[in-house]
C-alpha cells in the first residue's frame, strides 16, 4: 500500500509541477520514492531550422551567423538564393529573442551617394521580407555601407559581385 501511495503523491506532485503550482518545499522525497533515471541526458538540439544548415550557423555564444545575401547589378530586388537565406532566417528569428541588423553592401561601381541609396534600398528590402514571413520589425534595423565595406577587391567582376551584398547580424555581437 506504501508503494501505491508514495508513488500517487508522486504523481500529484509532478502533475501540479508541469502546471506550474508546485513548490521545491511541498514535498520532501521519502526513503521508498520512485526516481527515474535516465540512461543519458537527451541529445541537444541545434536551434537551426532543418533545411538551413548551409545558410546559418550558430558560433561562438550562441550568435547567429547568416550567409551573405547576393544582389545583382545595380538593384535591390530580392535574388532566389537570398530568399532562401531570409526564409530560414525568419525560421529561426520566430524562436529567438535576438536583434538584427541588417547591413546594405554595395560595389564600387557608381557615385558614393547612389552606392549609399542602393546599399539602404538593398537592407530595407531584406528587412521587409523578413517582416512578411512574421520577424518583428522591432528587432530589426537597417543600415548602408554603400561601397564602403568591400569582402573583396572591386577590380574583377567576380569581387563585385562578392561585395553586392546584405549582411544580417545580430545585434548581440556590438
Amino acid at each position: 500500500m506504501r508503494h501505491t501511495t508514495s508513488s500517487t503523491y508522486l504523481m500529484v506532485w509532478l502533475l501540479l509541477l508541469l502546471a506550474g503550482c508546485a513548490t521545491q518545499d511541498s514535498v520532501s522525497v521519502q526513503p521508498g520514492d520512485e526516481i527515474l533515471w535516465l540512461d543519458s541526458p537527451p541529445a541537444l538540439t541545434s536551434s537551426i531550422p532543418a533545411g538551413c544548415e548551409d545558410k546559418l550557423a550558430i558560433g561562438a555564444g550562441d550568435t547567429l551567423s547568416v550567409s551573405a545575401l547576393p544582389f545583382d547589378f545595380d538593384s535591390a530586388s530580392l535574388r532566389t538564393e537570398a530568399v532562401a537565406v531570409l526564409d530560414c532566417v525568419a525560421r529561426y528569428e520566430l524562436d529567438s529573442a535576438e536583434a538584427l541588423r541588417i547591413q546594405g553592401h554595395t560595389d564600387s561601381v557608381g557615385s558614393q551617394e547612389y552606392n549609399q541609396a542602393l546599399g539602404d534600398r538593398r537592407a530595407i528590402n531584406s528587412a521587409l521580407y523578413l517582416q512578411q514571413q512574421g520577424v518583428d520589425p522591432r528587432r530589426m534595423s537597417t543600415e548602408s555601407y554603400g561601397e564602403n565595406a568591400p569582402v573583396a577587391s572591386n577590380e574583377s567582376m567576380e569581387g563585385r559581385a562578392r561585395n553586392r551584398r546584405v549582411e544580417i547580424v545580430p545585434q548581440t555581437q556590438y
